[in-house]
């Protein structure tokens, strides 16, 4: 049974975007920062994105976002999920990145600059079902570009679309995100305790 006073990531970041909405929730570089009401809504758009993906509660992602603020984005998302996240350097080498396979990542989300090392990696990891890239100035990549290689845009995963998904509550602290036009997407169970 769960302690009352434990709270996973998800929990405590819509805790915080409720209490504190305009606080600093994290900061990377010059100028990339989120609030935590922010950071709470891009999570919940990335959720319903990766949910669209196929990915539920127990499943594992590769994060390859070091320095960027997607990277908080994705590890709610995940936490509110249930999935479990591994973040990984962008500058890992391919044979480094096969070992993806020995954790069962079902999908990686990195930045537009380590797509090159995973794409080549990709075929050697049975599990690896998706990849998500996030253009950086950096790598100078377009969304155009990313589908060219095979890799979903992250601006397109994780945008907004509340005609495609919903939070509903069905008992207290738990919810469920809902298709409404997305196929894909599955019902998928989210703890936490925070809705809108």
């Amino acid at each position: 049974m769960r302690n009352t006073n434990e709270q996973n990531l998800a929990e405590t970041i819509a805790r915080s975007a409720r209490t504190t909405p305009d606080a600093l929730a994290i900061t990377i570089g010059s100028g990339k920062a989120r609030t935590f009401s922010l950071l709470w809504e891009k999570s919940r758009h990335l959720a319903g994105g990766l949910a669209a993906l196929g990915v539920v509660k127990g499943d594992r992602i590769a994060l390859v976002l070091h320095g960027q603020v997607e990277h908080a984005d994705a590890m709610v998302a995940c936490s509110l999920l249930g999935a479990a996240f591994v973040s990984l350097e962008a500058s890992r080498s391919t044979q480094e990145l096969t070992r993806l396979a020995g954790w069962h990542c079902k999908g990686v989300i990195a930045v537009d600059y380590a797509l090159p090392t995973i794409v080549a990696a990709r075929e050697q990891i049975d599990s690896l079902r998706w990849v998500v890239g996030v253009c950086t100035a950096r790598g100078r990549s377009t969304p155009a570009q990313l589908q060219a290689l095979g890799v979903r845009p992250y601006a397109e995963i994780a945008a907004p679309d509340p005609s495609s998904y919903r939070f509903v509550d069905e008992w207290p602290g738990s919810a469920n995100v809902v298709a409404h036009h997305r196929p894909s997407l599955q019902r998928s169970k989210i703890d936490h305790n925070h809705q809108n």
